[in-house]
């Protein structure tokens, strides 16, 4: 039976390998990043500032008396162009495609 420093040893020997799951075939690979950090949650913190700032803007604008009025449905469509707008830069920011995805 090894002793416990030649089980350190060998275990120091061994090449490391990593726990990740390799990506399906066609979908990006999991060391995309913007700033050191993974393009998901760069992605996920964007589009919910996006998000919550839109709703925040549109209640704020809604209260004030002297503005103009104007349709919830006309702030909705373009905070989903928004979206459309800010995934697509993400994307190929992150060296992908379109067509990747």
């Amino acid at each position: 039976m090894p002793s416990e420093a030649e089980t350190s040893q060998q275990l120091e020997q061994q090449p490391e390998t990593q726990s990740k799951v390799s990506s399906p075939e066609g979908m990006a690979p999991d060391h995309d990043t913007m700033f050191g950090v993974p393009l998901k949650y760069v992605s996920l913190v964007a589009l919910t500032l996006q998000n919550t700032g839109a709703v925040l803007i549109m209640r704020y604008t809604r209260s004030i008396p002297s503005e103009s009025q104007y349709l919830t449905s006309t702030a909705v469509i373009m905070g989903e162009a928004m979206k459309v707008a800010v995934s697509t830069a993400l994307i190929y920011s992150g060296g992908g495609s379109l067509a990747s995805v």
